[in-house]
């Protein structure tokens, strides 16, 4: 036996049934798609106002999970584009 076993209490097969029947119920209703819309709107507000380079990270990251729907990737595909193209002014 590991040391990790000692301490990691692994999920058992109805833990990992629950987990998935949660995750399909989140996906069909929209709701990792309003927690993504928020984030949008966050970048979005983080563009304007403090740093376009992490921003774009930030929805390059976001494009990259796998819970993202495509609605949500395109989006973020979207505004990748319009702020790369877009000059960054420093004061």
């Amino acid at each position: 036996m590991e040391l990790r076993d000692c301490f990691i209490k692994k999920k058992s097969e109805i833990q990992i049934a629950k987990d998935e029947i949660m995750d399909n119920i989140m996906k069909q209703q929209g709701m990792y798609d309003m927690y993504y819309l928020g984030c949008i709107g966050t970048i979005e507000t983080l563009v304007n106002y403090i740093d376009k380079d992490y921003s774009i990270t930030f929805l390059k990251g976001l494009v990259e999970t796998k819970e993202t729907s495509e609605t949500i990737k395109k989006l973020a595909n979207d505004l990748i584009k319009k702020y790369s193209k877009e000059p960054k002014f420093e004061l």
